[in-house]
């Protein structure tokens, strides 16, 4: 799926997923379980990692940018493999912050 390039692999989102899960054999550093990925993401370049993620995890795609237009197409399309995640879209900080809350039942 990806190829690693050194110079931009702090950068890219799957690599930080993929890393932060082998460093911990999947556990957090508490060793807890991860139980849910939170993907926030506008770009294009968001739509990778958002096909790693489960149907416990969560896209924030922002309105209106790449992201969402992705999703949309690729749930209309049939054409490729569904993102099982749930998505949650947002339009500006407050938006993000307050469905942050609420899907993280933290209200």
């Amino acid at each position: 799926m990806h190829r690693r390039d050194t110079s931009s692999e702090r950068l890219c989102k799957v690599y930080r997923i993929e890393d932060t899960k082998a460093a911990h054999g999947g556990k957090r550093a508490n060793g807890g379980k991860y139980e849910r990925i939170f993907v926030i993401g506008d770009g294009g370049n968001d739509f990778c990692p958002c096909k790693l993620l489960t149907e416990n995890d969560v896209i924030f795609p922002r309105k209106g940018y790449r992201l969402i237009k992705k999703l949309e197409r690729l749930s209309k399309s049939g054409d490729e493999e569904p993102v099982l995640a749930s998505i949650v879209p947002w339009e500006d900080g407050e938006d993000l912050l307050a469905s942050f809350k609420q899907v993280a039942g933290l209200r």
